[in-house]
C-alpha cells in the first residue's frame, strides 16, 4: 500500500508547463498536434497559448495529462531520441496508477505509424488485466524488437546506443 506521501499519479510534481515544454522540444509542435488533435498546436502554437486553452479546457488537458504523454517526457529526460535513426522504444509502467504507455520515436514510428503501436499496447493491456505483467512486457517489447530487426537490420558496425536497462523509482520522481 502506497505511504500517504506516495502518489499514485506518474504525473505527480509534473507542471503543465514543463510537461508540454518537453513535449515540444522532443516531438515539435507539428509532430504533436498530430499526435494529440487539439487546435492550440497546430495552428500558431505557442507555450503560452498552448497553456491557456489547456488550463481552461480540461478535456483537452487530459489529453496530454496522460502515459503517452509521460513517457515522451521520460523519453525525452532519458535522452533516448539521441540515436542516429531515432528508433529508440520506450515502455513505460506505472503500477500504482494501473497504466502503462509504449513511446517510439520518430524514426521507428515513421516505419509503423500509430496502428502498430496501438496492437502493442492491446495484447500489453491484455496480459495487464489477467494479472500477467511479465508476459505483458516480454510480448511488447518481442513486437518491437521484431519490428526493429525488420526496418532497423543490425549492421557490421552497429554500436548499442542505448542502455537495455529496467529503471525503477517512485511515481513521484
Amino acid at each position: 500500500m502506497p505511504s500517504p506521501n506516495h502518489s499514485p499519479d506518474p504525473l505527480h510534481g509534473v507542471t503543465l508547463q514543463s510537461l508540454l515544454t518537453v513535449l515540444v522540444e522532443d516531438l515539435g509542435w507539428e509532430e504533436l498536434a498530430r499526435r494529440i488533435p487539439v487546435r492550440c498546436f497546430a495552428h500558431d502554437p505557442s507555450i503560452k497559448s498552448s497553456l491557456t486553452f489547456l488550463r481552461k479546457t480540461p478535456w483537452a488537458r487530459t489529453k496530454v495529462d496522460d502515459p503517452t504523454a509521460r513517457a515522451a517526457q521520460e523519453f525525452a529526460r532519458l535522452k533516448m531520441h539521441r540515436t542516429a535513426a531515432r528508433n529508440g522504444v520506450l515502455f513505460l509502467v506505472a503500477p500504482d496508477a494501473r497504466t502503462f504507455a509504449v513511446f517510439g520515436d520518430q524514426g521507428i514510428h515513421e516505419k509503423c505509424g500509430d496502428d502498430f503501436w496501438r496492437g502493442v499496447a492491446a495484447v500489453m493491456e491484455s496480459h495487464f488485466r489477467a494479472g500477467d505483467p511479465t508476459t505483458a512486457l516480454v510480448e511488447g517489447i518481442a513486437r518491437a524488437g521484431e519490428l526493429l530487426a525488420t526496418e532497423f537490420p543490425r549492421q557490421s558496425d552497429d554500436i548499442d546506443e542505448l542502455p537495455n536497462q529496467v529503471i525503477t523509482r517512485p511515481a513521484d520522481d
